[in-house]
């Protein structure tokens, strides 16, 4: 029975200490105008139940007059930090650009993943172009909705990007309408679908004659 007892200690041990992480993210580029801030928001998965440390660099590659910090549940840092992965579980992260210049210019930052235990290596790249206002003066203003995480097994994070009053109409994949959400300029809100269903979903989001629409998951 003693020696059941450790072998069994000692497979758990093994299956705790290793694992492969997954990066989950929707984009990885944007166009700002400057002095505005490119946000990207993302999330690190280790599926499997196993434990992991990740080694989190940051790699700029844009103008000295831009500044750029990756963000971990508990800290935000503009190098190296560090984050400890139980799983199975998840961990909200994001990267932060800002083109501090009224230049209009293109950067890149990188954000690699190196595990302690498996020696796995993984990377993002961001790519953000700044353009200057007066040289958009002629373009249509933006418009964009994006949903975080995606998928999502409860409630997702909906971010929306207009310059008026808009509306965001929620649907099934069979077109029957789950909620409708009325906007103004951008912003943020919650959903949480209670009585819906795992499968697709789709986010229309309107603005006088301009439409966008958005496809997300539902994994219960």
């Amino acid at each position: 029975m003693r020696k059941t007892i450790m072998l069994t200690t000692l497979l758990a041990m093994v299956i705790l200490s290793y694992g492969e992480f997954i990066i989950h993210i929707d984009s990885t580029s944007a166009v700002i105008y400057s002095w505005e801030e490119a946000d990207f928001y993302f999330y690190v998965e280790v599926p499997d139940r196993s434990i992991d440390t990740l080694d989190i660099y940051l790699h700029k590659d844009f103008p000295e007059d831009w500044s750029g910090t990756g963000c971990t549940p508990y800290e935000c840092f503009y190098e190296h930090a560090t984050l400890v992965l139980v799983g199975p579980d998840t961990a909200e992260m994001s990267a932060h650009i800002i083109p501090d210049s009224t230049t209009p210019g293109t950067g890149t930052m990188a954000m690699v993943f190196e595990s302690r235990v498996s020696g796995q290596i993984d990377s993002i790249v961001f790519d953000v172009t700044a353009e200057s206002k007066v040289a958009q003066s002629n373009i249509p203003a933006r418009l964009d909705i994006s949903a975080y995480p995606n998928p999502f097994n409860s409630i997702c994070r909906i971010e929306y990007f207009s310059d008026g009053a808009g509306e965001i109409i929620i649907s099934d994949n069979a077109g029957k309408i789950m909620e409708s959400v009325g906007t103004i300029n951008s912003g943020t809100f919650l959903w949480n679908p209670t009585n819906g269903k795992s499968g697709i979903y789709y986010l229309l989001f309107i603005t006088g004659d301009r439409k966008i629409t958005r496809k997300i998951h539902l994994l219960k």
